[in-house]
């Protein structure tokens, strides 16, 4: 299949009802959000984060600290210097979880279109996926990391983020061939953003690599298994490059990940 419409046998009513269900869902959760306090909250591990950014906005250099990589610190930095407002972190995150939540909806449906025949219908199906998003929207933990100033509150929306990817390159790779190179590269960007985020998720990104990986050994076009692992090599170079210059003078940073994933 090349991915055929959700919906495809069933009627209009069904369709609309579909929609205002989802309508509906990600309305709940935005007010779940967004009917909180939008002050984020700060622990023991806050200045690990957030003091490269202060540092760089009060005139000094963006530096490492407490060994954390350049990624979350970065993403804080920004948000500060255009917002000027803490509360702008807390607003971005809950944004981002619900982006996460519609990459996952997407996701759902596109997996739809690897099955040729399936005993389950075509509205169990979307109904499936209601629950899946519902779940990942409205579950308490994530909505409460949201509100933290680490990176858990950005890790969803990254890892449906490359969930979403790797479908859809799978698809591209065996169904669709029109752009796998594109959606390779995607996933392994996407992979790679996630390990640097996030450094104990790095197994977890070693999957979708892995699939692409397997693109690269298998009987595909020269010139597209050039371009993909030239795409790959470039993206893990964007992060890897700076963090080894920023964290040249942070010890932690060399110890960090091996004390983790010792313990």
């Amino acid at each position: 299949s090349s991915g055929r419409p959700v919906f495809k046998s069933t009627s209009g009513i069904a369709r609309s009802g579909h929609w205002i269900l989802i309508v509906a869902l990600f309305g709940w959760a935005t007010w779940r959000r967004f009917s909180l306090p939008l002050d984020p909250i700060a622990d023991m591990d806050i200045w690990g984060y957030l003091s490269p950014a202060l540092v760089k906005l009060t005139g000094g250099e963006f530096v490492h600290a407490q060994g954390r990589h350049f990624i979350y610190p970065g993403f804080l930095f920004l948000l500060l210097r255009t917002f000027g407002d803490f509360r702008a972190i807390t607003i971005v995150q809950h944004l981002l979880g619900l982006a996460g939540g519609g990459l996952i909806l997407m996701t759902w449906q596109r997996v739809r279109g690897f099955v040729v025949a399936s005993a389950v219908a075509d509205c169990v199906h979307a109904v499936l996926g209601l629950l899946l998003v519902a779940v990942f929207l409205l579950a308490g933990e994530p909505i409460r990391a949201e509100m933290e100033i680490r990176p858990e509150g950005i890790c969803g929306f990254l890892l449906a983020l490359n969930l979403y990817f790797l479908t859809e390159f799978l698809a591209q790779k065996f169904f669709v061939r029109t752009a796998p190179v594109a959606w390779g590269i995607a996933t392994g960007a996407s992979a790679v953003l996630l390990a640097a985020a996030k450094p104990s998720f790095v197994f977890l990104a070693l999957v979708p690599l892995s699939a692409v990986g397997i693109f690269l050994v298998t009987r595909n076009p020269l010139r597209q298994k050039v371009a993909l692992g030239l795409g790959i090599a470039l993206s893990a170079a964007v992060v890897a490059v700076p963090e080894y210059f920023l964290g040249r003078e942070d010890v932690m940073s060399k110890l960090f990940l091996p004390t983790n994933l010792f313990v």
